[in-house]
C-alpha cells in the first residue's frame, strides 16, 4: 500500500489556547492522506468551538464530543476504536509534530514490513525555546519479548492498527494508561526508535510532581497485570515504580522540579536548536 491512511488520534480538555497550533502541525505535514480523531473531552472552555470552525473547513478532521469530562484513558479508548486507518498515531492538544513526522514514520514502515511500531524522539520545549531531546534511537530494530519498561515514548509512536485488535487502554487509570497500553500491544512485536526527534512536548507546563507521583502509581500497577505470567518480572518493575517515586520526592525537595525534569532528556544540540526554530516558525506562518 503506497499511500496508507494515518489515523491520529487527539483527546482535548480546555486546549483552547494550543490545540489550533496542533492542528496546523498537522496540516503542514509533508504526508497528507491522514485522519485526525479528535475527542473534545468535556472542555469548559472555547475548545468545542475552535473545534467546529477549524473542521468545518478541514474534512480530515473528525471531531468527537463528550458532555463531562471522562478523562483521558476513555477519550483515548474512544478515539482508538473510531480509527479507520491502516497505521495510528497520536498527537496531544497541547503539542506539535514537526512538518515532516509523519512521512519519516510511514516511510520507516514500508521499508520494513515486518516492524509494528516506529517511534521517534520528542523534542522538550520550554517557552519558545527548545531545552533537550529524548527517545531516539539508532534505527535498529528489535523485539520487545519481555513485559519490561517501554523503550520509546506513547505520544511519539506510530503503530499498525491491525496491533491493537483485542487491547484497549485501562479505564481504570487515571495516569500512565499511555505506556500501559504500549506494553501490552508491543510485547511479542519489532519496533524500531527513528534517528530523528519530531514530536514537541511542553513538559514545563503538562507535569508537576503530583502527576509524576500517580503515573509512578499507576505503572507499578500496570507491571502486575502480567504477574501471572512473568510473577518476577512484574514484581522487580512494580517494586522499582515505588522506587521512583521516593527518588522524585527526594529529588524535588532537593533540587528542584525543573532540574528533575532536565535530567529527563538530553541537552538539544545546536543543530537541534535550529531544526526546532525553523519548524516553529514555518508553523507560525502557515495558513
Amino acid at each position: 500500500m503506497l499511500s496508507p491512511l494515518v489515523s491520529v488520534m487527539m483527546p482535548a480538555y480546555n486546549a483552547e489556547s494550543t490545540i489550533t497550533l496542533a492542528i496546523k502541525s498537522l496540516q503542514y505535514q509533508t504526508y497528507s492522506n491522514w485522519e485526525c480523531i479528535i475527542v473534545n473531552d468535556g472542555s469548559t472552555d472555547n475548545t468545542l468551538n475552535i473545534l467546529n470552525e477549524l473542521s468545518f473547513r478541514e474534512p480530515r478532521l473528525r471531531v468527537f464530543s463528550f458532555d463531562q469530562n471522562k478523562g483521558r484513558g476513555v477519550a483515548r479508548q474512544f478515539a482508538l476504536e473510531k480509527c479507520q486507518g491502516d497505521l495510528i498515531a497520536m498527537l496531544d492538544a497541547d503539542d506539535w509534530y514537526y512538518h515532516d513526522k509523519l512521512e519519516k514514520q510511514l516511510d520507516f514502515f514500508q521499508q520494513h514490513p515486518e516492524v509494528d511500531l516506529v517511534s521517534c524522539g520528542m523534542v522538550i520545549q520550554k517557552g519558545d525555546q527548545c531545552v533537550g531531546v529524548r527517545g531516539g534511537g539508532e534505527e535498529k530494530i528489535a523485539l520487545f519479548a519481555k513485559p519490561e519498561p517501554v523503550p520509546v515514548p506513547h505520544a511519539s509512536s506510530m503503530f499498525r492498527a491491525n496491533v491493537a485488535n483485542g487491547q484497549e487502554y485501562d479505564l481504570n487509570f487515571k495516569l500512565g494508561q499511555d505506556m500501559d497500553f504500549l506494553r501490552r500491544i508491543m510485547l511479542g512485536k519489532k519496533y524500531a526508535k527513528l534517528n530523528y526527534a519530531g514530536y514537541v512536548y511542553d513538559e514545563y507546563i503538562s507535569n508537576n510532581p503530583q502527576k509524576i507521583a500517580q503515573s509512578y502509581q499507576f505503572s507499578a500497577k500496570g507491571y502486575l497485570k502480567f504477574l501471572s505470567r512473568y510473577p518476577s518480572i512484574a514484581m522487580k518493575y512494580a517494586v522499582l515504580e515505588y522506587i521512583k517515586l521516593i527518588r522524585l520526592k527526594i529529588y524535588t525537595k532537593t533540587i528542584g522540579f525543573d532540574a528533575l525534569l532536565e535530567k529527563r532528556s538530553q541537552y538539544a544540540t545546536a543543530l537541534q536548536k535550529d531544526e526546532f526554530l525553523k519548524n516553529l516558525e514555518m508553523l507560525k506562518q502557515y495558513g
